[in-house]
């Protein structure tokens, strides 16, 4: 079974050689073994099972099995199967919260992050008849993500967008700058330069866009030649600068002579 589970992780089962392994996986999950019964239904999904309509009804079968001894991962693979119709089942979004909330309770902290954070989506767009946008609910469940995963940036730029859209812009600070999204910190830096949305103070958003730039130099060169970010933090050094914003010593060696000519 090790050895089995070793090519899956490795992503190495060959759909050519798969007959043997699903007789070999057979044998543990007729024994109510809820991994084999979970890699049982796996090597009968896609691509292995190449979508056939008796593979499917196998791999549905046996992710089954697998969500009733608790196991999270089949859970979760229940769930988008009934959110997005595939393995076959026709779409039922109050099954698919079902299982999601079954991968929530028995999940891994990874699981569990995943989980709270596409009830987040889920409240924040929904997508059936039952269930009302509700922002304060979007928010409660992407706070319970970071119980899990406190530095996802992913989870915290979600966050920080919602505080946005509610109007709470101090808390979408908090989210931003704890974030690793450098776009972020420059959306931070600009509130900061405006002094609508939070109060202003053009020394620290100095200060975070310093800070990005001297990684987008490091990565793409002293001008940032090739970064694709909407927002260029030596673009807005050098705007700043033509705005008599800021002295030339504070671009420091991001100032690009010709700026204020354009």
């Amino acid at each position: 079974m090790t050895h089995y589970l070793k090519k899956y992780e490795k992503g190495v089962l060959s759909v050519d050689s798969i007959s043997e392994i699903r007789e070999y996986l057979k044998l543990f999950a007729k024994k109510n073994d809820p991994l084999a019964q979970f890699l049982y239904a796996k090597i009968h999904d896609f691509p292995f099972g190449k979508n056939t309509k008796e593979n499917t009804k196998i791999a549905i079968t046996y992710y089954k099995k697998a969500d009733k001894q608790n196991l999270a991962a089949a859970a979760g693979v229940l769930s988008k199967a009934y959110r997005y119709e595939d393995l076959n089942v026709s779409i039922n979004y109050s099954k698919s919260r079902k299982y999601l909330n079954r991968m929530i309770e028995f999940g891994d902290t990874g699981l569990k992050a995943d989980g709270c954070t596409e009830l987040a989506r889920i409240y924040y767009q929904p997508e059936d008849s039952s269930i009302k946008k509700d922002i304060h609910k979007a928010i409660m469940y992407l706070e319970k993500a970071l119980d899990y995963k406190p530095n996802d940036g992913r989870i915290l730029d979600f966050l920080g967008g919602l505080h946005e859209e509610n109007g709470e812009y101090l808390k979408a600070v908090e989210a931003f700058l704890n974030s690793d999204n450098e776009q972020m910190y420059l959306k931070v830096a600009q509130w900061l330069l405006d002094g609508k949305k939070i109060p202003k103070n053009e020394e620290k958003a100095i200060q975070i866009i310093l800070k990005v730039a001297a990684s987008i130099k490091e990565n793409y060169g002293p001008y940032g030649q090739g970064y694709m970010g909407s927002k260029n933090p030596i673009h807005m050094l050098n705007d700043l600068y033509c705005k008599k914003r800021i002295s030339k010593s504070k671009i420091q060696e991001y100032y690009i002579d010709y700026w204020c000519d354009m």
